[in-house]
């Protein structure tokens, strides 16, 4: 994923879709109770863990480049080894392992949000999927003990392509420590 494209989709916080038939006065109205209550959208930390360092360095060059190291956070670490519970925004593209699912689940605090792409988290059902450039993204908030579906086929629904997912990975017996990561969250 490149820069730019993280920084559009991270840009502007939470999106609120608006009608067209709403009157100007009754918004006004309605944002009467936040007077003197407003702050600019500002994360906490968003953060970007990754344990190559080569791809650590390209990472962070990237972000003092774009003169970004205030807002942006890098870590050259394994995910399992890292304290990231007042992160806002994470970014996850790592295939995880179950100690990786059980870490993010006990650190993904209610304010924060997980970009994955291709595939949501296994187990935990993304609030919003979108395409970017025919490529799959999955937002999930936290907590995600509360986004965590009840078995594999309620995870399987929240995947609109995933009979495509074979052809999504790059090998089509690739997706064997997905099937496997899902028996073992689940027979747990």
């Amino acid at each position: 994923m490149s820069f730019e494209l993280f920084n559009t989709i991270t840009a502007y916080g939470d999106q609120i879709e608006l009608t067209i038939n709403n009157h100007p006065d009754l918004i006004l109205n309605n944002l009467k109770q936040f007077d003197n209550n407003w702050a600019k959208y500002n994360p906490k930390k968003n953060i970007g863990v990754e344990a190559r360092i080569e791809n650590f360095l390209e990472a962070t060059n990237r972000v003092l480049e774009k003169e970004m190291e205030k807002n942006i956070v890098l870590e050259n670490k394994f995910i399992e080894n890292m304290d990231f519970s007042d992160a806002t925004l994470i970014y996850y593209s790592v295939k995880p392992n179950l100690n990786h699912i059980l870490h993010l689940m006990k650190m993904i605090q209610k304010d924060c949000r997980i970009i994955t792409p291709k595939i949501p988290l296994p187990s935990i059902k993304p609030k919003k999927n979108i395409k970017i450039n025919n490529s799959a993204f999955f937002l999930t908030e936290g907590p995600l003990e509360k986004s965590r579906a009840n078995n594999i086929e309620e995870w399987i629904k929240t995947i609109p392509e995933y009979k495509n997912i074979g052809k999504m990975e790059s090998n089509k017996n690739n997706v064997q420590w997905l099937e496997d990561l899902l028996f073992q969250i689940y027979s747990n």
